[in-house]
């Protein structure tokens, strides 16, 4: 299941974008929980991590457009259990970095 606000071919999704009323709707049926926190394309946060591990108990992940290892350094900091990276190619220098940082990799090309 996921918390999406918005998407780049759709533009906005939910005007009235609850995230805590999402994540209790999910809480009960959902395997894992999939939130956005790029905020150029999604209107995600990387603060909207926190708000649903206190409702959910599943699995929770960050999904990124990855341009940096920062985003990396920011999912774990948030305490995502994993990171589904939607890119196109990737760089060593980055996977060492998730490697290194114990965080569950999903990969979407």
């Amino acid at each position: 299941m996921e918390c999406k606000k918005a998407s780049p071919s759709k533009g906005l999704i939910r005007a009235e974008f609850n995230l805590e009323e999402i994540a209790n709707a999910y809480k009960h049926d959902a395997s894992a929980v999939s939130v956005l926190t790029d905020e150029k394309y999604f209107q995600g946060n990387f603060e909207f991590l926190p708000l649903v591990r206190g409702i959910v108990s599943q699995l929770y992940f960050a999904k990124i457009f990855m341009i940096s290892e920062y985003q990396v350094y920011l999912a774990r900091y948030y305490q995502a259990d994993a990171i589904l990276l939607m890119l196109s190619s990737s760089t060593m220098r980055l996977i060492v970095c998730w490697q290194s940082l114990h965080i569950l990799l999903v990969w979407v090309y």
